[in-house]
């Protein structure tokens, strides 16, 4: 019913269990790490890299003999080093489960986002690329977690799947498979309503494609940009534009003036907006709140505690996001919009002083 549902479906599919350690970027939304903690593990945060996706060097870097998953995120509808980070992650024994809740229909050198890993979440929220109003999705080609997921998702999928069993052996499966799960079931007319939006998806992303690289061959040629690199420029989504500016002072000057032009963008990071997507503002994992009177999930910590968060830390995240600046791309972008807005970006580009 949700793609936080999802992902913590997801997790308890591929195994992770209370006290575990599950890596997740510095830079996603809050829900991602939500879903850690609601099954009891620990979210440990992992530095970004250019790309605003979790960077493969720092998550090889903190895995631990605790660490039992990583969760790869496809921000902004951008694909991460998704190769890298499986190699890494089957080479040290851990399970990846792919967050492509802001990417749904991208792709990484052909291939579909969400296959890479061991299971994939997808996002039916309305803000997503497509929506049933709400909704989760979880993908998987491995038989075990598939049943793992399906029984924690409906705490009765069990017993139905039992009663609807022909063979002993098949009984005796689902009997084996019965513990407690929760009620995470998307309503039928929300489905109904999701099989007929994906049939818009791959038309949805041709048009965000192609107006992210017109605007892309306009911001390339603002005085002192860089663009942010994108590990794959045919499977990306075209969501989203990211470029940097030399440091935070002159990104908030070419947003601003951006802005006064009438483009739709903005800079990324602030200590005074609380944008749910930087860890920095995630108060209840940054002061380990709890909804529990014993103070759980925290309070399964292992002598000595191993879990620290702080505001100051993945620095180079915060360095990153501070000096980028986003354009949001939608597929109800016109033409003549987009020409305004070439021209809007080319005026401001003109201006050497910024």
């Amino acid at each position: 019913n949700s793609g936080t549902s999802a992902l913590i479906a997801g997790l308890i599919g591929i195994g992770v269990s209370q006290g575990d350690e599950v890596l997740v970027p510095a830079y996603t939304y809050i829900a991602t790490a939500a879903a850690v903690l609601a099954i009891g593990a620990f979210p440990v945060l992992v530095e970004v890299d250019a790309s605003l996706s979790i960077c493969p060097d720092d998550m090889e870097q903190k895995i631990s003999d605790r660490t039992r998953a990583v969760i790869p995120v496809h921000m902004r509808g951008t694909p991460c080093r998704i190769d890298q980070i499986v190699e890494i992650a089957r080479r040290r024994g851990i399970a990846v489960l792919e967050d492509v809740a802001q990417a749904n229909g991208g792709l990484f050198k052909g291939k579909a986002l969400g296959t890479f890993g061991d299971a994939g979440i997808f996002s039916l929220q309305h803000f997503k690329i497509i929506t049933a109003g709400e909704g989760g999705i979880v993908i998987t080609n491995q038989k075990k977690i598939y049943e793992r997921a399906a029984v924690y998702h409906d705490s009765a999928f069990a017993f139905w799947m039992e009663a609807q069993a022909i063979s002993p052996e098949a009984i005796a499966a689902w009997k084996s498979l019965s513990f407690v799960g929760e009620n995470y079931r998307m309503s039928e007319l929300h489905g109904a309503v999701a099989l007929e939006q994906l049939k818009k998806r791959d038309r949805i992303l041709s048009r965000t494609r192609e107006i992210k690289k017109r605007l892309w061959s306009a911001c390339e040629k603002i005085p002192g940009a860089e663009m942010a690199p994108v590990n794959d420029r045919e499977g990306d989504c075209g969501i989203s534009l990211v470029f940097y500016m030399a440091d935070a002072t002159k990104a908030t000057v070419i947003a601003d003036a951006l802005r006064a032009e009438g483009v739709q963008c903005g800079t990324m990071f602030s200590k005074h907006i609380p944008d749910r997507h930087v860890f920095h503002h995630w108060n209840y994992i940054m002061d380990k709140g709890s909804p529990h009177r014993n103070g759980y999930p925290w309070t399964l910590e292992q002598a000595p505690p191993h879990i620290s968060y702080s505001r100051e830390m993945c620095p180079k995240t915060i360095r990153f996001l501070e000096r980028a600046v986003i354009m949001p791309i939608t597929q109800l972008m016109s033409d003549r919009y987009i020409d305004q807005v070439v021209i809007a970006i080319e005026r401001v580009g003109g201006d050497r002083k910024i």
